[in-house]
């Protein structure tokens, strides 16, 4: 099993900070891959640091290859940065989202 089905598993029980330690290990593993810095974002964010959060969401966007990724990635992003007031950011990333979400149709 990967650092990133364990992680899952382990942030599904609600072992947090055990899914935020999986999921490190998982990008240090594979750094150039979105989802797992995304999963990295996710778990720092239900942890309440949203600055990691936001710093991890924009470190997945460098790798993003599919559309779908990159809408959930930006929503997560917007997310982090409305829980830090940043809501002009938040605003700018839901705007993005709804360009890639017309690309796609």
């Amino acid at each position: 099993m990967s650092y990133r089905s364990i992680g899952k598993e382990a942030e599904a029980q609600a072992h947090f900070k055990r899914s935020l330690e999986l999921f490190e290990q998982s990008v240090k593993r594979q750094e150039n891959y979105a989802d797992g810095w995304m999963n990295l974002g996710s778990a720092y964010g239900i942890l309440g640091n949203h600055q990691k959060a936001a710093d991890c969401f924009n470190k997945g966007l460098e790798y993003v290859i599919k559309i779908p990724t990159e809408i959930t990635i930006r929503t997560m992003l917007s997310i982090a940065y409305t829980n830090l007031n940043r809501k002009r950011e938040a605003e700018e990333e839901l705007k993005k989202v709804e360009l890639l979400k017309q690309q796609q149709n």
